[in-house]
């Protein structure tokens, strides 16, 4: 038998126990054994137990560094046997042949021989043999226990150092674990406040939004009272309307001789009322023509002529010369035309304009804020009140002009 043997691992003590197990099989096939074959193979069986325990104590565990040294010595303990067997197994598989092989075989004279010389003969070959299984048997047994017991110390230490890190990491994660649990509370906490509040802004957006629904009733029944108050207001404002016209009708025609509608009534600055036919005037040249051609020949000329005078609605007291010829003048509208006179304030020497009233001969100063109109219903300005003479003096400058 030739096997090549490298100890040292795992696989070379699994070898070992294959060529245990193969002498021990041959020595129980070999018939007619005494007792030192049955020893012989006692002690192979027994040191193929202890190389199954080793075989099962490399398979179950980790090697850790400390245990290195028994390592070294079951290895060292297994080479040692190891040859040992193998010398043994090789010198009587060639001394005696097939007789050791452990197949079966006849039973021939050279046989028997064969076998009676090994009885006689290799005593003391098995007595060394079985010392050497014996040692090893011992000595694997010890190595075998220490190495249990030290790898139980090493197991031990390993686990109380992983169980602190385990511990270690549980407290962190116990602390993590708290910490979050105070994150939910406070969030847990604004949540209920956030609750709270949409709850409130709610019944809120409830009741505003029974108002609204109360408001559109109100204005959908609303609806038809506003339309008729439109119809109320348009008809009055009609009637304002045609009252107005009314009253400028019979204010325009109102009087002695101003029974003809399709005249124009033009009031001089002395009192005369005179109508103009409409259709003989077409602008305002045309009636500034004729103005001039009223008083050529008489007092005011040269300041009608200067345009020194003003022309004013009857009713509105407006200055009638800015409007469009169309818009102011109709059939039966009525203007009034007052002088321009110039006066020197004595206090504040400031130059204004003063009107006299063709209706009650009265002086009037003009200013641009005010259009209170006289008790002679005319509307040139506030009435200055005037001493006699001072009157009489504006009169006589007049007259001059």
């Amino acid at each position: 038998m030739s096997i090549g043997f490298t100890f040292g691992s795992l696989g070379d003590i699994l070898q070992l126990c294959q060529i245990g197990i193969a002498a021990s099989k041959a020595l129980s096939d070999t018939s007619g054994s005494v007792s030192n074959y049955k020893d012989l193979r006692h002690d192979l069986d027994r040191f193929v137990q202890i190389l199954q325990n080793v075989v099962a104590t490399y398979q179950e565990r980790e090697h850790p560094e400390q245990l290195s040294g028994i390592n070294f010595l079951i290895q060292s303990v297994c080479r040692d046997c190891a040859s040992d067997l193998k010398e043994a197994l090789d010198y009587f598989q060639t001394k005696y042949g097939p007789s050791f092989s452990g197949q079966e075989h006849r039973l021939s004279p050279r046989t028997i021989g064969q076998k009676m010389g090994y009885a006689f003969k290799e005593k003391e070959r098995l007595q060394k043999l079985r010392e050497k299984l014996s040692w090893a048997t011992h000595s694997l047994t010890l190595l075998l226990v220490t190495y249990n017991r030290n790898a139980v110390r090493v197991n031990n230490s390993t686990l109380e150092r992983r169980y602190q890190e385990v511990l270690s990491k549980v407290r962190d994660i116990s602390e993590d674990i708290e910490r979050q649990n105070v994150r939910l509370s406070e969030q847990h906490a604004s949540i209920e406040v956030l609750i709270t509040t949409s709850a409130t802004a709610s019944d809120h957006l409830d009741s505003k939004a029974t108002q609204d629904q109360k408001l559109v009733q109100q204005i959908s029944n609303n609806t038809s009272s506003v339309q008729e108050l439109s119809a109320v207001v348009e008809t009055t404002m009609k009637l304002l309307v045609e009252k107005r016209e009314n009253e400028t009708s019979s204010r325009s025609y109102s009087g002695p001789n101003r029974a003809s509608k399709s005249h124009l009534l033009f009031e001089d600055p002395f009192g005369s009322v005179i109508e103009i036919p409409i259709e003989w005037m077409f602008c305002w040249e045309h009636f500034k023509i004729a103005i001039n051609n009223r008083f050529e020949y008489q007092l005011g000329h040269q300041k009608v002529l200067r345009g020194e005078y003003v022309l004013e609605d009857d009713i509105s007291g407006q200055e009638v010369t800015s409007l469009p010829w169309a818009q102011v003048m109709r059939p039966g509208k009525k203007i009034n035309m007052a002088m321009k006179f110039q006066k020197i304030e004595e206090e504040s020497n400031i130059v204004a304009q003063d009107y006299f009233c063709p209706g009650c001969r009265t002086v009037m100063a003009r200013r641009p804020d005010s259009n209170d109109n006289l008790m002679c219903r005319m509307w040139h300005g506030d009435e200055v009140v005037t001493s006699e003479e001072r009157y009489f003096e504006r009169t006589k400058a007049f007259i001059d002009l």
